[in-house]
């Protein structure tokens, strides 16, 4: 068949098998849910050739009339990947260097206040219920909510005081109207980590492990080997918290910011933080949490 005969929805689903083999099986419905969704349905009558002379530019101004910057990047991360296989499948230049990317808007990071945090604290101790862990962990730990989720008891040294974060725990698009929750391992190498316990949540940890005679195989969340708890419920159940607290709303994901905010706060250096918050690389947790303010770098220019 001639290349310009190659219908584009052909290649697609040729792509998908592809990815399917080396990718994790979350990643892989990722991709398949982008292209569904924000990616065939612009270019599915199309054939492969037509892209040798199209402004991809276009396609990004189009996506940027209703969609946020993140969820762009997130598109053209995988038209990128697929035209690039298209690429090399048949010798074919799409000239991709010349589609642009989108500059992230640097947003303020939300943190609870000392007060609040002290309050969240204080209620998750006195209110005896598993899934206050998840929020005591990520206040201590600085854990994503999916890590959380996935969390079972053998992942918890209680002697030496130390998490190991293995999995995460989503639900994932698999086709049009089915989702599936899919535990599996993080997204990236360095999501794959050992963070230390504090003394005073360690102390709690020990004592409900002892008192509910477990045995190891347990999910955190739910004190059972066959329950798990979801983000999106647990996501519900921190906002009544909240409530319930009276401290204004925040996203379960704060609680990862607070944490890493703390952390630097008290003089912890961002290569350290980096690893324990499971970050691809230091840039990102320098970026988002490592700000110093103009007295902050007097006081290092006065030692000169």
């Amino acid at each position: 068949m001639l290349i310009k005969n190659i219908k584009f929805n052909t290649v697609v689903n040729t792509w998908l098998l592809f990815k399917k083999l080396s990718v994790k099986k979350s990643t892989f419905y990722r991709y398949k849910y982008i292209v569904n969704k924000y990616i065939l349905d612009y270019f599915k009558d199309k054939r492969i050739y037509y892209f040798t002379n199209y402004d991809f530019n276009l396609y990004v101004k189009q996506l940027s009339e209703s969609l946020a910057v993140n969820t762009i990047n997130n598109i053209l991360v995988v038209f990128k990947s697929l035209l690039k296989y298209i690429e090399k499948k048949y010798n074919l230049d799409f000239k991709l260097d010349l589609i642009s990317s989108l500059k992230s808007e640097n947003k303020h990071i939300e943190v609870l206040n000392e007060k609040e945090k002290t309050t969240l604290e204080n209620y998750c101790i006195l209110n005896k219920d598993f899934k206050n862990i998840g929020i005591q962990l990520s206040l201590s730990t600085g854990m994503r909510i999916g890590e959380i989720s996935a969390l079972k008891w053998k992942d918890i040294d209680l002697r030496n005081g130390k998490v190991s974060v293995r999995n995460t725990l989503q639900r994932a698009y698999v086709k049009e109207g089915k989702t599936e929750v899919i535990i599996d391992e993080p997204k990236s190498s360095t999501s794959i980590r050992e963070i230390p316990i504090p003394i005073r949540l360690l102390e709690d940890l020990r004592n409900i492990y002892k008192s509910n005679h477990f045995y190891g195989n347990e999910f955190v969340l739910t004190g059972l080997t066959n329950k798990y708890i979801e983000p999106r419920t647990l996501e519900r159940y921190f906002e009544k918290c909240l409530r319930v607290c009276k401290i204004k709303h925040f996203k379960f994901h704060t609680l990862r910011h607070t944490y890493a905010t703390n952390c630097i706060k008290l003089g912890m250096d961002p290569k350290s933080l980096s690893i324990l918050l499971g970050h691809h690389n230091i840039r990102i947790t320098l970026e988002r949490y490592v700000h110093p303010n103009i007295d902050e770098q007097r006081k290092y220019i006065d030692l000169l």
